[in-house]
């Protein structure tokens, strides 16, 4: 004897939908349930210093953070320190260096140090060409 098949087809979409019920409900994204944070999570502003070597002394440097500017003059000697306050996300911190030589000053290196009050000293060395130095250095702590 065979089975219904109108019955064969209830059977089968009763089975469906008992199982589909737990699957949209752990697949779909719960929108009762609000989180408070415990904390304020803010970047927060750290004091650092900041350091630039070069072999051949540049005519101008400039380096910035977003639309903040760290230094942009012409240095004297081959060491410059500056203290800096910077925030410093999670994702890094993203400086734009631009640097100018004289004419004819053949390829040259600028290392940049960052060192932040509390987390280690980070640096990078970028080579100019042609006389100038248009680059961007990304520093990122893990926290």
């Amino acid at each position: 004897m065979t089975g219904s098949p109108p019955l064969h087809l209830a059977l089968l979409l009763v089975v469906f939908i008992v199982l589909s019920v737990p699957l949209v409900q752990l697949t779909s994204a719960p929108s009762h349930r609000v989180m408070i944070p415990s904390e304020e999570v803010e970047d927060d502003i750290v004091a650092g210093v900041l350091r630039f070597r070069w072999a051949h002394l540049p005519n101008q440097v400039t380096l910035k953070c977003g639309d903040l500017v760290f230094y942009d003059s012409k240095p004297e000697g081959s060491i410059l320190e500056k203290e800096i306050q910077l925030k410093i996300p999670d994702e890094g911190v993203e400086l734009s260096l631009h640097a100018e030589w004289p004419a004819n000053t053949p390829d040259t290196a600028i290392t940049v140090e960052l060192e932040p009050d509390g987390l280690d000293g980070r640096s990078e060395t970028k080579w100019s060409s042609e006389s100038r130095l248009d680059d961007v250095i990304t520093f990122i702590w893990k926290r």
